[in-house]
């Protein structure tokens, strides 16, 4: 199998990423699930699944000292640039930690929880990649145009 290429600076930021994300975890769990163990047991496989991908990834990466060779898959925190299949639409979503809000505020951007159906659905995508995501409002159909950070 032939190793994907990373840049240091994406190596080192995907390290931090996943600290980050070890660390929130368990209090993301007892601030919005604590009196829901069902609910806290799916939301703790999305975050384990979340985190064994990233992690092997990691394991899986040489670094390269070109710097754009970077990360091939949207993350937490990444602005995610979606094509609404339905509405021929553009829309840009900052998938955020639950515990943000509305911090960075950017009028061309709208924010989407991890814990959203949105934000969920957005993670670990590929430029290109379709996904149907059922929301509260409806079902949308996007697909991935690109994806960057703030």
């Amino acid at each position: 199998m032939t190793k994907k290429v990373l840049s240091k600076e994406a190596h080192e930021y995907l390290l931090r990423h996943l600290i980050s994300i070890e660390e929130e975890k368990n209090y993301v769990s007892e601030v919005y699930y604590a009196n829901e163990p069902a609910k806290r047991g799916e939301f703790t496989e999305f975050v384990e699944n979340y985190i064994s991908y990233i992690d092997n990834f990691i394991q899986n990466t040489s670094i390269s000292e070109d710097p754009l060779t970077a990360i091939p898959f949207s993350t937490i925190g990444n602005i995610v640039e979606v094509e609404d299949m339905r509405r021929n639409e553009i829309t840009n979503y900052r998938i955020i930690s639950p515990f943000l809000g509305n911090k960075d505020f950017h009028i061309d951007e709208d924010f989407a929880s991890y814990l959203s159906p949105i934000g969920k659905a957005l993670l670990l995508k590929k430029i290109g990649d379709k996904t149907i995501i059922e929301t509260p409002t409806g079902i949308l159909e996007y697909r991935i145009k690109s994806f960057r950070f703030p």
